[in-house]
């Protein structure tokens, strides 16, 4: 497979590091377990990343995620997940939490779960009068009336 004078090998993910596409404009690489430990290794060793990412020819972010992800985690397998990624982050959870109890409208649906985890249901506005010359001056009337009560 060729792509703009250079060839690449193609796995079922995609370019692989290992292979001979080196193009700085590759949208997404797998990086290998073997590259992975290897990165660790030498932070381990006292490296620092940007000589790590020029002696192994790997993107600096690459690196820092990579090291992250072992410093996290204590591995550098790829994790696999119990379920599908959230919607929301927690930083979103918050926000859509303090947005509703300001300002208590219908929610989406989909946003109703969220809300049910931090224990708020049936967000439905309050009524508001509606304040109309007639309806204020019945207001008064009533107060007045019942004033000495």
């Amino acid at each position: 497979w060729t792509w703009s004078g250079k060839t690449c090998d193609l796995s079922i993910y995609g370019p692989t590091v290992g292979s001979a596409c080196q193009n700085k404009n590759q949208a997404m690489t797998i990086l290998s377990v073997d590259l992975r430990d290897r990165i660790v290794s030498r932070h381990r060793s006292g490296v620092g990343y940007k000589t790590i990412s020029a002696a192994l020819q790997v993107p600096n972010n690459t690196v820092v995620s990579v090291i992250l992800k072992w410093k996290n985690f204590g591995t550098t397998r790829t994790l696999h997940r119990a379920d599908h990624p959230a919607k929301l982050s927690n930083r979103g959870r918050r926000v859509l939490v303090r947005e509703e109890t300001t300002n208590p409208m219908v929610t989406l649906t989909e946003h109703q779960s969220t809300l049910h985890q931090s224990g708020l249901y049936g967000r439905v506005a309050r009524r508001k009068p509606l304040l109309s010359k007639r309806h204020m001056t019945a207001c008064l009337v009533c107060q007045k009336a019942h004033k000495g009560l």
